[in-house]
């Protein structure tokens, strides 16, 4: 069951910015290593996933998976912040 939340939680989450892409770099802008940019980002998709289960059933299903969406991007963000990593997403 938490497999398939967090699968979902990457879904939405990657559906809100079907025509963006995502770009992580340090604060300072330098590059990070691919495997710990990976690492960070499994674990901060896992943490989305949760976040965005928690949210609240209230009104129609729509407005429930937008909220989830805009709740597993602060998460997701809000945790690579954490590991000294910025999240920006550009145009494609």
């Amino acid at each position: 069951m938490l497999r398939f939340v967090a699968i979902l939680g990457t879904v939405f989450l990657l559906s809100g910015c079907a025509k963006s892409v995502m770009k992580i770099q340090g604060f300072d802008g330098s590059t990070v290593d691919p495997v710990m940019q990976q690492q960070f980002a499994t674990e901060c998709n896992g943490r989305a996933a949760t976040a965005g289960a928690n949210v609240a059933y209230s009104g129609s299903a729509l407005a429930r998976a937008l909220e989830q969406d805009q709740v597993q991007r602060a998460a997701f963000e809000g945790c690579m912040a954490e590991k000294g990593l910025k999240v920006t997403w550009e145009k494609a």
